[in-house]
């Protein structure tokens, strides 16, 4: 956490450019404002990840369904969870 804090909070806010390839949504939701989604080696949504990592694009992917949860903490995260026991084939 202290590395995504370190991205989000000073380089970026710098102007550099971050590029970071995760297995987590909640990463990218906390720290990012251009996302990309890739399966099979291709493109399969980008964007701001609000409008990106939502369910219907994590069932995509990730061939599972998901709900996005609003946290609604002062910092008004989303997180992505798994629904137990629903794997797409």
């Amino acid at each position: 956490m202290r590395v995504l804090n370190v991205i989000g909070g000073g380089l970026a806010e710098d102007g550099m450019t971050i590029v970071v390839a995760t297995h987590f949504p909640d990463h990218a939701l906390l720290t990012s404002n251009r996302v990309a989604i890739l399966k099979d080696q291709r493109i399969l949504a980008i964007g701001c990840p609000e409008e990106v990592i939502g369910e219907d694009t994590m069932r995509r992917a990730y061939g599972t369904d998901v709900h996005i949860v609003h946290l609604g903490d002062p910092i008004n995260r989303r997180i992505c969870v798994p629904v137990a026991g629903k794997v797409i084939p």
